[in-house]
């Protein structure tokens, strides 16, 4: 639920301050779900605090909220600006089991191994 809710107070943060306070710029939401609350804000909030801004969503091919993500992005699909939203998945593991799959300490292993080379030590 994390991926979703980084999200979800990105569109939505606000802006009611005597002064100016920081916007989210990039957001990288991890084994994110499909349901981000876009659509349940106000429009000229979310337009207003998405100008600019960049989400990566990180995920293993094949996992379980993959298969929901693909088909949400068959409704709404993925802005390309404001905000630019990119999908960056890895299979690391091969698709054998899509529950399994949607682990992020799977997730972490295999960038941590990706980046250096070698297993991480516990």
């Amino acid at each position: 639920m994390g991926g979703g809710l980084a999200q979800q107070f990105a569109y939505a943060l606000p802006n009611h301050m005597k002064f100016e306070q920081p916007k989210v710029i990039q957001v990288f939401a991890f084994d994110p779900s499909p349901v981000t609350g876009y659509y349940t804000l106000g429009k000229t909030l979310r337009v207003r605090n998405t100008v600019g801004m960049k989400i990566d969503r990180i995920f293993e091919r094949g996992e379980v909220l993959a298969t929901a993500r693909s088909l949400v992005a068959l409704i709404y699909p993925p802005s390309t600006i404001n905000p630019a939203i990119r999908a960056v998945r890895y299979n690391f593991y091969g698709i054998h089991n899509p529950i399994r799959a949607h682990s992020i300490a799977r997730l972490t292993e295999g960038l941590y191994e990706a980046r250096t080379g070698g297993k991480p030590s516990i």
